[in-house]
């Protein structure tokens, strides 16, 4: 018996991961950062109930960096750039 597993293409998630023409990324470094940050902010997203990448908008970009601050991890400028480069680039920011 085959099981297929089916892919949600209307997710937030997909829909950064084709933005960011993530499947084109060649070093593997790059591609674990993008993931991982792709991963982060979806969730985040998803949390505050934006689905849809149109809805992605600079104010929204600003304060997921905020919350990034903000989280007890204490995160660096540059753990927080990183995050934010995807996101950014998906949204044409």
């Amino acid at each position: 018996m085959t099981f297929i597993m089916s892919r949600n293409h209307d997710s937030i998630k997909y829909q950064i991961r084709q933005a960011v023409e993530y499947g084109k990324i060649r070093n593997q470094n790059t591609k674990h950062s993008y993931r991982r940050s792709i991963d982060k902010v979806s969730e985040w997203l998803k949390a505050n109930g934006i689905r849809d990448l149109s809805a992605v908008t600079t104010a929204v970009i600003q304060q997921y960096e905020t919350d990034l601050a903000a989280d007890p991890k204490e995160y660096s400028p540059a753990t927080i750039h990183g995050y934010l480069i995807p996101i950014c680039k998906a949204a044409g920011v």
